[in-house]
């Protein structure tokens, strides 16, 4: 009986160190969700590793496959950070493997998929292009950046942009600097009949890094 609680508590602690050892968080900050091991090709890719049981500079980090490169790992706080991009054109498979700086031995491997990154495109709140009700166009406070169908969350933001709206007799053009909907705005958006549709074009939007860019106009038909 001696012997088989022994065994049984081995096994149990056994099975604990090897829980621990896999008590490693890896994702992509770009990712919506983090639990959904993404990469997007021709994005930028922030890969984020975190464990509560190794310190990063006791952790080393390698690419397993040729379809994925990554850059130099840097540690912030207790955090690895590193950027990574997928190179589909060798295989589909990008493995990354998570060692023990001391021992070489891997705690863990992520296999991360690719996906497309789309154009990005602009709503307002959250309020897609197409039609929507007076006082739910009237309720956003300012025009968004989005990835439409997408995981990507990579932090766009409109920097400039003009509102227009053109029914019988009135024509009214807004240029705006930033991305808030001003008084004026929503005072035409309250005028405007039925069946109007209020247009935002000349949509500016940058993110860190990256150059400015001029998004599509986004289309809205006003509904009461």
């Amino acid at each position: 009986m001696r012997l088989t609680w022994c065994t049984l508590l081995f096994l149990i602690y056994c099975t604990c160190a090897q829980a621990q050892t896999s008590e490693i968080s890896v994702w992509n900050k770009w990712c919506i969700h983090t639990d959904t091991p993404v990469l997007f090709s021709g994005a930028n890719n922030l890969i984020l590793i975190y464990s509560p049981q190794y310190k990063a500079q006791d952790l080393l980090v390698k690419s397993l496959d040729q379809s994925l490169k990554i850059g130099k790992p840097e540690i912030k706080g207790d955090t690895i950070m590193l950027m990574a991009m997928p190179y589909l054109k060798y295989s589909k498979r990008m493995r990354l493997a998570v060692l023990d700086a001391h021992t070489n031995k891997t705690l863990k491997t992520v296999s991360f998929t690719a996906e497309s990154t789309p154009q990005p495109t602009a709503r307002l709140g959250t309020i897609p292009a197409g039609e929507a009700i007076r006082k739910e166009i009237i309720y956003q406070s300012a025009l968004r950046v989005s990835f439409d169908n997408s995981f990507y969350n990579y932090p766009y933001r409109v920097k400039s942009y003009v509102f227009k709206v053109s029914y019988t007799g009135v024509n009214v053009s807004i240029p705006v600097k930033g991305l808030l909907i001003p008084t004026d705005i929503v005072m035409e958006i309250k005028r405007a009949p039925e069946g109007a549709t209020v247009t935002f074009t000349d949509i500016k939007a940058t993110c860190p890094e990256c150059d400015t860019r001029t998004l599509p106009d986004l289309n809205i038909k006003i509904k009461n």
